[in-house]
């Protein structure tokens, strides 16, 4: 038996809780209606925030610090006049969403009320915008290009060849960090267009406290970003993790299960089998680790639910019965998305606030024509696509 067909048998094995006794089945969550929606507001009033990336800041942990999402969500702005990409999450940053369309256009929506600023062609891209402090950094084939957003022009381009794949980049602010992928796979930082250093490498990194993390299969590496120098090195004993996220002094590995390890020494805190080979990045709130699982066979999405010191399972929910969107964190709520009834004419999906502790603070649904979704998030407004529409919602 192969390692796919075993992680499928497993699957159906355990389809009860993913990874866990039958017995202990997976909360249900999610519903049908909308709870604690007031009246449409039409217009963002705070559009302030920062969401660089496809998986939200570049420490890659999708939270939202000191964000207000507590309250009565309202309805924002609406947008559906642009064929947007379904494959390419938006970005926020300076007040301005950032998406690309079917036609591998860059497009620019004022987050304050949705309409588009521009939509400019100079560089063809076929992935999610990331968005440094004053550019914006984009793909094109086995090319990173360097783009101002204000002149709507090309600063730079780093060619990496033909045939190479390049990971969504993060950035300290000095310097760009991009994973590469070829005949071999190498961690390479850029600055000003030019290749400074580089170091094998097999995952796309996260930055923090100014240590930039990264896995070389069975190996994670903390890195000096000015050098390239390793600081200390992890040997994990699998080579199947492929996802980082580090808050406060630990950084989670995902992908065969879940690991924490300590940001200034390497050493292992802890290890969850939650269940191996389908866990995708974790969101770190300040006293719990979520982690969502992939869908594998039988096995429906879940997400599970950790304290970020001990590593105690707290709860394992069940959000949708055909779909589990991304998940977003702040200090008081959880916000995932889900959906009902895929083969129905009107398919539902929903976002959802529960409390940390428990209970829904809040829930809108939609009827969508697809259920590839993604979430965006300012400090006071929530920014969600489903389809080729984009909607924002504020909280009182």
């Amino acid at each position: 038996m192969n390692r796919r067909e075993f992680l499928v048998a497993l699957a159906a094995a355990t389809a009860g809780c993913g990874g866990f006794s039958e017995s202990m089945s997976c909360e249900r969550v999610g519903g049908r209606d909308d709870t604690n929606v007031g009246s449409s507001v039409g217009r963002v009033r705070d559009a302030t925030g920062r969401w660089p990336a496809a998986y939200g800041p570049f420490d890659g942990t999708r939270a939202v610090r000191d964000g207000r999402y507590t309250g009565t969500v309202r309805r924002g702005w609406r947008q559906t006049s642009v064929d947007f990409d379904t494959d390419c999450d938006p970005v926020l940053a300076n007040e301005t969403l950032y998406l690309v369309d079917d036609d591998g256009c860059v497009v620019a929506l004022d987050a304050t009320d949705g309409t588009v600023q521009w939509c400019d062609d100079t560089v063809n891209t076929e992935q999610s915008v990331v968005a440094g402090p004053d550019q914006l950094y984009l793909r094109d084939g086995g090319t990173l290009v360097a783009f101002d957003p204000q002149r709507r022009e090309v600063i730079w381009r780093c060619e990496f060849g033909s045939g190479r794949t390049l990971s969504t980049p993060v950035t300290d602010g000095e310097r760009l960090f991009v994973h590469v992928q070829g005949s071999e796979e190498r961690l390479v930082a850029v600055r000003g267009g030019a290749p400074l250093w580089s170091v094998p490498a097999s995952s796309a990194p996260v930055v923090a406290n100014g240590r930039l993390f990264v896995l070389h299969y069975a190996t994670l590496r903390a890195v000096d970003p000015e050098t390239g120098e390793e600081i200390w090195q992890q040997s994990l004993g699998s080579a199947d993790f492929d996802t980082l996220s580090v808050r406060e002094g630990q950084v989670y590995l995902t992908g065969s299960g879940l690991t924490a390890v300590d940001t200034e020494s390497g050493d292992s805190n802890w290890s969850r089998n939650v269940p191996p080979g389908r866990t995708v990045r974790a969101a770190v709130a300040p006293e719990r680790v979520y982690v969502p699982t992939r869908r594998l066979a039988a096995a429906p999405p879940r997400l599970y639910t950790y304290r970020r010191e001990t590593a105690e399972r707290i709860s394992c929910r069940r959000p949708a019965s055909f779909v589990s969107g991304p998940v977003v964190t702040t200090d008081e709520l959880l916000i995932f998305v889900g959906g009902f009834d895929p083969e129905a004419e009107a398919s539902t999906v929903f976002v959802q606030a529960q409390r940390h502790t428990g209970g829904t603070e809040w829930r809108v649904t939609r009827q969508p024509q697809s259920t590839v979704l993604s979430l965006c998030a300012g400090r006071e407004a929530l920014f969600f696509r489903h389809s080729s529409t984009v909607e924002a919602f504020v909280f009182e």
